[in-house]
């Protein structure tokens, strides 16, 4: 009787859950077929046991003011963020790592809840080239809101030195209301280059600069450096329908 007292409950707050949701989706450029992304286990513990959540294919994080990522270095002073950060703040997961060299598009479904808020300088999508072992490097490219909930891409043009991109008119309030497709087309081949759409449109396409002996890998969640004073807004993500294929060159 109390297991199936408890399943009701479980039913009944998933179903609320399920009702915040949006139900209308932006347009894809995934092709067909596209491989599901498989999350890869281990990597940074996240700050809290309720930081991420899994449900039925969506997950959801949740970031509050000091959450302090579990990363290497992520409780140390971080001088590449204007202005300079104490720590960051970090609850991410990762995708398994693709072979370097290929031509590759990424993409997910967003959605912010509404009910929360982002801070400046938060990251929540990124292709990342880090090797512990073999490319201690900054990642290819981040989909990043600024301080207005304006949606920017961070594009690697010099080691440590990416470039920043406005994304057409894009901005939170845009998916605080339904599922919005971002795709990230990076080919790690000489041509080093990667193309980005949002809600189904293209908004940029531009050179990236690919390392020797790179890692190939998405990682989705939320990333923002910390401050001291005021605190920051807690903030939540939803991402759902995560793929990758691989494209002709």
């Amino acid at each position: 009787m109390k297991y199936i007292l408890a399943t009701l409950l479980y039913l009944c707050f998933a179903s609320v859950g399920l009702a915040e949701m949006p139900r209308v989706e932006t347009a894809s450029v995934q092709v067909k077929g596209a491989a599901k992304i498989v999350f890869a286990k281990g990597g940074c513990w996240p700050p809290a046991h309720n930081s991420v959540r899994n449900f039925f294919g969506r997950r959801t994080f949740t970031l509050k003011d000091a959450d302090i990522g579990k990363c290497g270095g992520d409780d140390k002073p971080k001088s590449s963020y204007s202005p300079p950060a104490p720590y960051l703040e970090r609850v991410e997961v990762s995708g398994f790592s693709q072979q370097l060299g290929g031509r590759y598009l990424f993409s997910t479904f967003v959605h912010f809840d509404p009910k929360f808020a982002s801070a400046d300088q938060t990251t929540f999508f990124t292709i990342h080239q880090w090797d512990s072992k073999t490319c201690r490097c900054a990642p290819f490219v981040r989909l990043v809101l600024d301080e207005l909930g304006d949606l920017y891409a961070l594009v690697l043009k010099r080691p440590s030195k990416p470039e920043a991109f406005r994304l057409g008119t894009w901005g939170r309030k845009d998916f605080e209301t339904k599922w919005v497709e971002v795709a990230v087309d990076l080919d790690t081949s000489a041509k080093q280059s990667v193309s980005i759409y949002v809600g189904g449109k293209h908004e940029l396409t531009t050179g990236v600069l690919v390392r020797e002996r790179a890692n190939v890998f998405p990682k989705f969640g939320l990333l923002r450096p910390g401050r001291t004073g005021l605190p920051l807004p807690t903030d939540r993500v939803h991402f759902t329908g995560a793929r990758v294929s691989r494209l002709k060159q």
